[in-house]
């Protein structure tokens, strides 16, 4: 399984990700047009990209407010895990996160 993954997914994944559209979850929307993405109706800002051409990557935000603080998952579809190994959705999440945080940035 991929339990051992999740920490390190969620440092150098999740937390990029809130930090860089945590305020704005809408830009991430934005964003990830411009790396040929297509948005998607769930929480306050998602957007889907193929990392590779079977490899779409969901990236779903619920922004902070005056209640919460952030919120925001990583999914993949169902065939993930019969094309890469586990330990490299991790390495591969993080790097379309920063791209799109450094592509926000401008």
């Amino acid at each position: 399984g991929g339990s051992i993954y999740i920490e390190p997914f969620t440092k150098r994944a999740i937390n990029p990700l809130l930090k860089a559209f945590g305020k704005n979850p809408k830009n991430l929307i934005k964003t990830g047009l411009s790396f040929g993405g297509e948005p998607v109706a769930l929480g306050d800002g998602a957007v889907k990209i193929r990392a590779f051409p079977k490899i779409p990557i969901t990236l779903v935000v619920w922004g902070e407010d005056e209640e919460f603080s952030a919120s925001g998952n990583i999914l993949f579809d169902r065939s993930a895990g019969t094309i890469l190994h586990t330990e490299n959705y991790a390495l591969l999440a993080s790097l379309v996160v920063y791209a799109l945080a450094k592509e926000s940035a401008k």
